[in-house]
């Protein structure tokens, strides 16, 4: 009777031992996964840093090209330049195409602060 106690001390010991292995290694994985996907996600995160302060940047430049003047050449090469929202093309096009402007330069002050509200600046 003593020694089936004994063995089934032992078992149960062996089950326990076996079962924090068990564990352990579940956690680890798991530990490993969430680290995998926290430097996944601070990569996407600078990924789309980079990618807004470039457009940020390219909106800047496209109000400014539209504010402040380009020739007529690089204003329709600008019209229809690529990254442009429809908004801001349409703008250019009327600049340029409608009112024969080669910029917003050309339209008097209140009317280029009137298009630098409009556009967001």
């Amino acid at each position: 009777l003593r020694l089936a106690a004994e063995q089934q001390c032992v078992t149960r010991e062996q089950h326990i031992t076996a079962r924090m292995w068990l564990e352990k290694s579940q956690a680890e994985e798991a530990a490993a996964e969430s680290a995998a996907k926290a430097a996944e996600h601070q990569a996407t995160t600078a990924q789309w840093d980079a990618w807004h302060a470039s457009q940020r940047r390219q909106q800047r430049q496209r109000r400014a090209i539209l504010l402040h003047g380009r020739s007529s050449e690089g204003a329709a090469s600008w019209r229809a330049g690529s990254g442009a929202s429809p908004a801001e093309r349409l703008v250019a096009s009327i600049c340029v195409d409608v009112l024969g402007l080669t910029s917003a330069s050309s339209l008097p002050d209140e009317a280029r602060s009137r298009l630098a509200n409009l556009l967001g600046e």
